[in-house]
């Protein structure tokens, strides 16, 4: 029995140490074959070990049951750990809701975005930028020239943010949100007024093409929304197009922010999954 719980144990700790450098090495990750070679070794010794630790599996098994069964009667009777138990039945404390949008947990561009836009110093340029744009990269970022220029005072969805339609089908609405900007603005002259920077030639801007302000068109046609948190400028734009519902308002969708956040949170969550599994193999 001792010699079994010996290879048990070395067993685990080899699988362990393999899965682990299978997912936290880069090399590996980057070298297919490499990665193959390693899952092969695995399912190998898997195979070769598992038929001569049947009996033990079986015992640990029933053991893990009666511990289970114990301490499910002590949380009924003496109410060990109910806090705990109530926390997990309850799901108190959850971010997440049973919006649609949030039911995969896409790479989104606009998290860079984010990032960048929240470490914008106290730069207070006002003078005026202009220059062709080379490339949209959603309703409300773009880069023009050298630079990256966030809109002021709007937010748009992501990319891959996928709203309701009036009919309740899904649909790409961060696509045609960037596409609205892209017929708008793409490869045309813009001239935008800076209202902050990082110092590197990318800011926060209100921009104009041909005397119309950019903001206020991607607003007043649905494909974008008033940001409330950099300028009130903008609601009146956006009461227009829900009035009238056009663009993301003729169905219903996650406000951008808090789509960001329910994606951050999850993948969070999904991070600590992922750490609680491998930390059983450390």
């Amino acid at each position: 029995m001792g010699l079994i719980i010996i290879k048990f144990i070395l067993m685990a700790t080899i699988i362990g140490g393999v899965i682990k450098a299978y997912f936290n090495y880069p090399f590996i990750q980057d070298n297919p074959k490499v990665a193959g070679a390693i899952l092969i070794l695995v399912v190998l010794f898997a195979l070769w070990i598992i038929p001569r630790s049947l009996g033990f599996i079986f015992k640990l098994i029933i053991i893990l049951a009666c511990l289970c069964g114990l301490g499910y009667l002590g949380y009924r009777l003496f109410g060990w750990g109910g806090d705990v138990v109530h926390n997990l039945l309850s799901n108190e404390g959850s971010v997440f809701s049973t919006d649609s949008d949030t039911e995969e947990v896409p790479q989104t561009l606009e998290e860079a975005v984010v990032e960048q836009t929240e470490s914008i110093s106290s730069y207070q340029g006002h003078e005026k930028v202009a220059g062709q744009v080379s490339e949209v990269r959603s309703g409300y970022f773009f880069q023009m020239g050298p630079s990256f220029i966030k809109l002021y005072g709007i937010d748009a969805p992501d990319p891959v943010q996928n709203c309701t339609d009036r009919r309740g089908n899904r649909y790409a609405c961060g696509e045609m949100s960037k596409e609205a900007l892209e017929q708008l603005i793409l490869r045309k002259v813009v001239t935008c007024t800076p209202v902050g920077g990082d110092g590197f030639g990318n800011y926060i801007a209100t921009c104009s093409i041909e005397g119309v302000d950019v903001g206020s068109a991607m607003v007043s046609n649905g494909w974008a929304v008033a940001d409330r948190s950099q300028s009130k400028v903008y609601i009146p734009y956006e009461k227009q197009a829900h009035d009238k519902k056009i663009g993301l308002w003729e169905g219903s969708f996650t406000a951008p922010w808090d789509y960001r956040y329910k994606v951050k949170m999850q993948e969070a969550q999904q991070q600590e999954e992922k750490k609680g599994i491998l930390g059983l193999f450390k």
